[in-house]
């Protein structure tokens, strides 16, 4: 099984290949919401005081998806079961973030962007219909995978239960 890096093809065999997407994943996915979270904290200073509740939320709800996350990409399973129960997790975390999109914008139409813009400290013409959708696709996929992987019994990455 062959992995593309940015250094070229190496050959690698399946444990290997599925260690680089769980740490991959999980790393970013944890960068991206320890970034959403310094937003919203950031946004409490900024912002009048009727956002500052929900700038509180958004940040402790990133905060424990970053940890989640970085959890997954350095203690996560890499055996076969656990990363297609991890992968399906994504993909129900990002159906649940389309259907989260479309129904919050059928209920309040143009305002649900309001909602997403305070908290975070983002002008209303920053995030349009198509970002959001695609911005709660990514992240919902990203929470569905980081809650789904199974930690490490003993803690170790890599270890001989992954073949």
């Amino acid at each position: 099984m062959s992995l593309f890096l940015a250094s070229g093809v190496v050959e690698s065999d399946g444990v290997r290949a599925r260690r680089w997407v769980v740490t991959l994943i999980g790393a970013v996915s944890g960068v991206c919401f320890a970034a959403l979270a310094a937003r919203s904290l950031g946004a409490m200073t900024l912002t009048p005081h009727f956002s500052r509740p929900l700038s509180l939320t958004y940040a402790a709800i990133t905060a424990v998806l970053s940890y989640i996350s970085f959890r997954a990409a350095t203690a996560g399973r890499t055996d076969v079961a656990s990363v297609l129960r991890a992968l399906w997790g994504g993909f129900a975390g990002a159906a649940a973030g389309l259907v989260i999109v479309f129904a919050s914008y059928l209920m309040f139409r143009d305002s649900v962007r309001v909602y997403i813009c305070r908290p975070l400290a983002l002008h209303l013409s920053q995030v349009t219909m198509f970002r959001l959708v695609l911005g709660f696709l990514c992240l919902g996929f990203a929470a569905g995978f980081a809650l789904r992987i199974q930690k490490q019994e003993n803690g170790r990455a890599g270890s001989a239960e992954d073949e």
